[in-house]
């Protein structure tokens, strides 16, 4: 009895201390997330393919971390000072992981690993995100043009074909799911053929250019569309015991309508194994379809938050003389990306000996010169020649005191 009432007086503080304890302490505890990395097979050397795929599926359970302890708006109001934040130092973040499971197919090695990502160390890293909500703005709009080939139809499926009734694709809809979640608005393109000039063109293409997807994207008033094509077949079984195995890959771009320039692209090849072949078909379209809707939308709305005025400003146009010294003006494109207030930078031309640099900057020009003015550099210094409301021309000139 002694022996119980000694634990019991023992245990009573931590109760207290226990109860008492702040709410936002629960914030802080461990986030454990599963995800999916890959990498190529170099010279056939699967030990270093492995490791280039746990780390990259490292900084996937980082990121995806990131996101469910700030809101998506509040990380892309300012991405690049987050992508400074976990770029190589994901490690950091990762209290435990263990690998579930591994394979490799052709040239590419994927592990799926479940990590424990500490939650309190980035929001340590990360303070101000939260507090920096956006405030409610239009939602960037996305037309998917995206063709299928799945194992009961050797032709492509696509919506804006001569189809005799409705057109539903897996990769699409897992796409569409992740764009959503991460802040776009998809449009619904229904199964009519286009009204655009080239209708009569575009129905025979389930490969579609560039140029004619922007124009199908105009004309349903979308501010980006996403063309691709996914196909998925069975695996060619080793052993008549084995698990039917069936494999998706998707080939997808991102376009911008207003200027058509393409923002981003993925490969993604997924293999799923169950013993029903539309089950497993499926689920391997979605898999793909999934990630490469993940990592379109991170670019995509990375460049939408960045050309909205409450977000990064009117840009300045950077004119950077000098530049046939590439290593010189890599380095100084590295400190500029890293100056404060300076949210994103956009290459617009790149000639031989000059550069002419879109910075989005939270202030006017005066300000962004003052800055570049006190950048130091052992090998080059900028010397600043004209300044404007809207123009910036400097010029990176050899140090002429360098040892």
């Amino acid at each position: 009895m002694r022996y119980w009432i000694f634990c019991l007086l023992w245990m009573l503080p931590l109760l207290l201390v226990a109860g008492n304890m702040p709410v936002s302490a629960q914030e802080t505890e461990p986030s454990s997330v599963v995800v999916i990395g890959s990498s190529t097979i170099q010279d056939n050397n699967r030990a270093a393919a492995k490791d280039l795929a746990v780390a990259a599926a490292l900084d996937a359970a980082v990121e995806q971390a990131a996101i469910s302890v700030f809101s998506p708006e509040a990380l892309a109001q300012d991405f690049q000072r987050f992508s400074l934040v976990i770029r190589g130092k994901t490690d950091a973040f990762i209290d435990t992981y263990r690998i579930l499971a591994e394979s490799s197919v052709g040239n590419r090695y994927r592990v799926m690993l479940q990590a424990t990502v500490s939650a309190g160390k980035l929001q340590e890293q990360l303070s101000g995100f939260r507090n920096r909500a956006a405030t409610p703005a239009t939602k960037p709009t996305v037309l998917f043009l995206l063709a299928e080939q799945n194992l009961d139809d050797l032709s492509p499926t696509y919506w804006w074909g001569e189809n005799e009734g409705p057109v539903f694709t897996v990769a699409e809809q897992a796409m569409a799911e992740k764009m959503k979640a991460a802040g776009f608005e998809v449009v619904d393109h229904g199964n009519e053929v286009p009204d655009v000039t080239l209708e009569a063109a575009i129905v025979f293409q389930p490969d579609l250019d560039n140029r004619d997807a922007v124009d199908i994207g105009k004309s349903l008033n979308a501010d980006y569309v996403v063309v691709g094509k996914a196909i998925v077949y069975q695996v060619p079984e080793l052993d008549e015991n084995e698990i039917p195995a069936f494999n998706a890959t998707l080939t997808a771009r991102i376009v911008g309508t207003e200027t058509g320039e393409e923002i981003s692209s993925v490969l993604e090849t997924v293999v799923q194994k169950n013993p029903d072949p539309v089950t497993g078909s499926r689920e391997a379209l979605m898999a793909a379809g999934a990630m490469a809707g993940e990592k379109l939308a991170a670019e995509a709305l990375s460049r939408w938050q960045a050309r909205t005025p409450e977000v990064a400003g009117d840009r300045i146009a950077l004119t950077v003389t000098g530049t046939r010294n590439l290593g010189n003006f890599i380095r100084f494109r590295r400190a500029l990306s890293e100056t404060p207030g300076v949210k994103d930078l956009r290459m617009d031309e790149m000639n031989p000996d000059e550069a002419v640099i879109q910075v989005a900057y939270e202030g006017n020009t005066r300000e962004l010169a003052e800055a570049l003015a006190m950048m130091s550099f052992r090998l080059f210094r900028i010397d600043i020649q004209d300044v404007t409301e809207t123009y910036i021309r400097i010029s990176l000139a050899p140090q002429t005191d360098t040892l």
